[in-house]
């Protein structure tokens, strides 16, 4: 998926434009379009830099661990999970029937469910049927962030470093 090979795809471009010795350095930018706070983008903005000064150094996987680590503290936890839960429910959102515009097509293509005409309440499945995937993906995404939740609520009691990117996301 997408998500789990965000870092990797940047790591793959980045390093081997790095090594070459033909650049100087890089600019990474955020321009805002999809509506995230550019604290968001903190991780990019170090990733692209790590990677654009020292190359191949250090690997990915040493990436990730030590930039949870530095840049939230030893008092934090489960840093990298939380991440990895908001990036999908970024990625949800984002193929949600709601965040769609214009220019994919899909605005208006959701109906919306019946509502009670005067005194008479009718109940028809339609809705339900027809949107059935949407409702349990829904219902699995507000479980993942119920646990998003709680790791926030944690590295927030235990005082982490830059704490008000627990009070964005």
């Amino acid at each position: 998926r997408e998500v789990d090979h965000c870092l990797q795809r940047s790591y793959s471009a980045v390093s081997p434009a790095a090594s070459s010795g033909i650049f100087d350095g890089m600019i990474n930018t955020s321009w805002d379009d999809s509506g995230l706070h550019n604290q968001m983008w903190m991780m990019s903005f170090i990733n692209s830099a790590e990677w654009s000064w020292s190359g191949n150094n250090p690997s990915l996987e040493e990436f990730i661990n030590k930039f949870f680590l530095n840049y939230y503290g030893e008092n934090s936890r489960d840093m990298r999970e939380l991440f990895l839960l908001l990036n999908k429910a970024g990625y949800y959102y984002y193929q949600s029937f709601e965040r769609r515009v214009w220019h994919y097509g899909d605005i208006g293509k959701t109906h919306l469910p019946d509502l009670p005409r005067g005194d008479h309440l009718e109940y028809d499945e339609f809705w339900n049927r027809e949107y059935a995937e949407r409702i349990e993906a829904s219902h699995e995404q507000l479980k993942n962030m119920e646990r998003a939740r709680e790791i926030i609520r944690t590295n927030h009691k235990a005082g982490v470093r830059n704490g008000y990117d627990l009070e964005l996301f």
